[in-house]
């Protein structure tokens, strides 16, 4: 749940045997913290276009700045192609976190 939960709902159509991912039908209607909507997901995100050939960018993130840079990267990616997601931490975890996940996750770790 929250921010973790966001962004483990965006990357479960990565992987090659993901069947679905869950989002709320409106803004209004979130079952738990960090749901977005169905909207989101295929509007910003194009989840409907993303599988496992897919190129993702995990970026650890620890400011609001760097939050909105990963969401600008986004916007600017190619739809299915590219899916760049964030996942905050405290600043002083960022570069453990970044680590740990380069060694368990196929994704770019940024």
């Amino acid at each position: 749940m929250g921010s973790s939960g966001t962004c483990t709902r965006l990357l479960s159509p990565a992987f090659r045997h993901c069947l679905l991912t869950y989002g709320a039908a409106t803004a209004a209607s979130h079952t738990a913290p960090g749901q977005i909507t169905v909207d989101e997901m295929v509007d910003r995100y194009a989840l409907h276009l993303v599988n496992a050939d897919t190129r993702v960018y995990v970026h650890v993130t620890s400011t609001e700045r760097q939050y909105q840079d990963v969401l600008a990267a986004q916007e600017g990616a190619i739809p299915g192609a590219e899916l760049h997601v964030s996942l905050s931490t405290p600043a002083a975890g960022a570069p453990a976190l970044a680590a740990l996940l380069t060694e368990t996750i196929p994704f770019t770790i940024v």
